[in-house]
């Protein structure tokens, strides 16, 4: 599957160059399985945004990867370049295959946490505490991340929130 996931790092990679090159100071990853089911005010996503010392916000999972369906890189970090060219490096040079896992949300974290031991801004809210940070969290509200089998229903089924939502979105069955 390495192959696979090096699709959607070389598509965030050419992205964060370029939009580095353009001066602009975020990137906003989002898959696409997710369903935008609410709008989404700006006010929501200034919220989201890393501070100046933090190089991702992203779904972070207690004693797991995090979740990367959904995350924004701190472009104008120090390491934000850097990142992205080793992200990259890792899956165009084969060296991914040194490491234990080889999805891009492993690798991301094995980068952000291990080798640039950077700051980061947690996006999970209660949702830290489950497998499925975006909907148990605060993007729950406008957002569903139908990864692996919930593709085919075309949304998470209510079993998989672990905290009360009260958007007319969870409301439906």
């Amino acid at each position: 599957d390495a192959a696979r996931f090096a699709h959607k790092v070389a598509a965030v990679v050419r992205a964060g160059l370029i939009n580095i090159a353009l001066g602009d100071s975020y990137l906003i990853w989002v898959d696409a399985d997710t369903v935008t089911h609410s709008p989404v005010s700006e006010g929501l996503v200034l919220s989201l945004l890393p501070k100046q010392d933090e190089l991702i916000a992203w779904l972070d999972r207690k004693g797991n990867y995090p979740e990367c369906g959904f995350y924004i890189i701190n472009l104008r970090h120090p390491a934000a370049r850097s990142l992205l060219e080793e992200f990259q490096r890792l899956y165009t040079s084969g060296d991914v295959f040194k490491l234990s896992e080889w999805h891009d949300s492993w690798v991301l974290a094995h980068l952000v946490n291990t080798v640039f031991r950077a700051k980061t801004k947690s996006l999970s809210g209660p949702g830290f505490e489950t497998s499925h940070p975006l909907i148990n969290g605060p993007l729950g509200a406008v957002m569903d991340h139908c990864k692996g089998p919930r593709k085919q229903l075309g949304r998470s089924p209510i079993t998989d929130l672990r905290v009360e939502r009260t958007e007319s979105y969870w409301s439906k069955t």
